[in-house]
């Protein structure tokens, strides 16, 4: 969880709210919300 509060302190919320909108649209589980995460901070 390290990796995802460096991404976010260096986006700003706009940016991150951006995304998060993005992710949501793309993917509809929690379960694979997860996934592309861990692949996003690989």
């Amino acid at each position: 969880m390290d990796n995802l509060k460096l991404i976010i302190g260096y986006m700003t919320l706009k940016e991150l709210k951006r995304v998060e909108a993005i992710i949501k649209r793309m993917i509809k589980t929690k379960e694979d919300q997860h996934k592309l995460i861990k692949k996003l901070l690989l």
